[in-house]
């Protein structure tokens, strides 16, 4: 989640993706933004 302004909830979803990739593929989840950006970095790179 990005943030919340009044009832509205911003998300990223680039980053939902990160983690729901790490579940599907078993891979322990990245605990903060900047260490799941790199990982979608990396994974763009392969």
């Amino acid at each position: 989640m990005l943030g919340r302004a009044g009832r509205e909830t911003v998300y990223d979803y680039d980053d939902l993706a990160v983690i729901e990739w790490c579940i599907w593929a078993g891979h322990s989840v990245p605990t903060t933004p900047e260490d799941r950006d790199e990982l979608r970095a990396a994974r763009r790179a392969a």
